[in-house]
């Protein structure tokens, strides 16, 4: 009967039936009601979660994908597998499975919740198939990273670039980080890269109650503490403040913010997001005190929104719709301007699952320098090109005619390659240690280096289709 029920439709094969992956098929549905969505998954699933994927018209077999799915396989139409297990191994062995399985059809993806490097390395290392240009292509084999999608996301749609504060002749960014989890993490690398514009100056202000913040952050970027605290003429730039041991719950908190001059943007991340909302009303009354005590005139109607820009990681679709919608205020009617990331919605939306749209953008940028097939096996090439492809929005939006587009990209590539990457300077290239002979500032590099860079850069500027 499956045959039957599946032909002609785009189906998407979900291999855990719970309350996330409930809220994923709902979100499959509304982008197109003709999509067909099966759960894959066991006998082990609550009835309550099977009657709802019914309620959704979706279908519940008890079976693992690379079991099922062979009979319904159509190369006219998609089949998209989502592996959702809470156990990663699971779905690294299933992912590669089913790219084995797989890998000489057409229209195939395979999207898995997998985080660790060995996932990468695996996948990466693993035959996807080649296409002939007609009836066969490779397998499409996507790691699944929801946090990074969000942020990225977010830098996207929110610019650090406007709440900068302007300080003789330079442009303050300054970035407050409460809670270096994973978001506080992610923001922090993602914004060390984003950040970079000329006339600009990116500080960081990380404030956690670990007493070791500082040495996890360099374990996982040595090439940012390798460059150095000063600042170097034609390097990529951004200034570092640690806060250690220090409780949001406690005076020491409060003190500490007030001690921090200029901060323009707040990310708060602490590792129960039920905590969240409440330091940041805290440091929404802490900034708005601190403006009173300068002597200026409080504007608290909704559309002036008030310096810095305070975001908190926030699960809840509920809470996050108050947040978002600027609907958070007191008795007085006054706005406390807080918006959100991280609602289950969001996580677990078709967007940011299956990233369409950094698809796209991140294709377009590589393919300015690179091949489909570069593309499509190695994650390494996607995630810097969605990353160059990011920045290149905010560049020609605040440079759209300067000459000096090589060396911003070049600085903007440094940061990344030293944040995102883990890369740290090496006479020699080696890959496996994370060794790159070009993370010098742009005056150093070859006329080779230089010419080649321009001429890829010149694809890119004459390049508007990426948004």
């Amino acid at each position: 009967m499956y045959p039957v029920i599946y032909k002609n439709k785009e189906l998407f094969v979900i291999s855990k039936l719970n309350e996330n992956t409930l809220i994923l098929a709902k979100d499959i549905k509304r982008q197109n009601k003709n999509n067909a969505v099966v759960f894959a998954c066991g006998q082990n699933e609550s009835r309550e979660n099977k009657a709802s994927a019914r309620a959704l018209k979706c279908s519940v077999i008890n079976a693992v994908p690379d079991n099922i799915i062979m009979p319904f396989y159509n190369k006219k139409n998609y089949v998209h597998f989502i592996l959702a297990d809470p156990d990663e191994d699971k779905n690294l062995s299933e992912a590669l499975k089913l790219t084995a399985l797989y890998k000489n059809k057409t229209n195939i993806e395979i999207y898995t919740f997998n985080s660790t490097k060995e996932s990468e390395l695996l996948f990466d290392s693993t035959d996807k198939g080649k296409t002939d240009g007609l009836t066969v292509q490779p397998v499409k084999l996507r790691r699944v990273n929801i946090v990074r999608n969000q942020v990225y996301r977010y830098i996207l749609n929110n610019s650090v670039f406007e709440n900068a504060i302007e300080e003789y002749n330079e442009k303050i960014i300054s970035v407050l980080i409460v809670g270096m989890g994973s978001y506080g993490m992610e923001m922090m690398k993602a914004l060390i890269w984003c950040g970079q514009m000329d006339g600009y100056v990116l500080r960081f202000h990380i404030i956690d109650k670990r007493e070791n913040i500082e040495t996890l952050f360099y374990r996982e970027c040595p090439g940012i503490r390798q460059r150095g605290t000063q600042p170097k003429s034609g390097e990529d730039y951004y200034e570092f403040n640690f806060y250690p041991e220090t409780d949001v719950k406690t005076e020491k908190f409060i003190e500490t913010v007030k001690n921090i001059s200029g901060i323009s943007t707040v990310f708060i991340s602490l590792g129960n997001h039920q905590l969240n909302i409440e330091p940041a009303i805290d440091l929404r009354t802490v900034f708005s005190g601190m403006k009173i005590d300068a002597g200026l005139k409080p504007d608290h109607s909704r559309d002036a929104l008030q310096l810095p820009h305070i975001t908190a990681v926030v699960h809840s679709d509920e809470k996050a719709a108050l947040l978002n919608k600027n609907l958070l205020s007191n008795y007085r009617h006054q706005y406390y301007c807080i918006d959100s990331i991280g609602a289950v919605s969001e996580m677990f939306s078709y967007e940011n699952i299956l990233s369409p749209e950094f698809e796209k953008m991140s294709y377009e940028i590589h393919s300015k320098w690179g091949g489909f097939d570069e593309f499509n096996n190695y994650e390494y090439n996607r995630r810097s090109s969605l990353a160059s492809a990011i920045h290149k929005k905010y560049r020609d939006a605040l440079m759209p005619e300067d000459e000096t587009k090589d060396a911003l990209e070049h600085k903007r590539w440094n940061a990344y390659m030293r944040s995102t990457e883990g890369y740290t300077f090496g006479f020699v290239r080696d890959d496996i240690a994370l060794r790159h002979p070009q993370l010098v500032k742009y005056d150093n590099l070859s006329r080779a280096e230089k010419d080649k860079d321009h001429n890829v850069n010149m694809k890119f500027n004459q390049d508007e289709t990426v948004f």
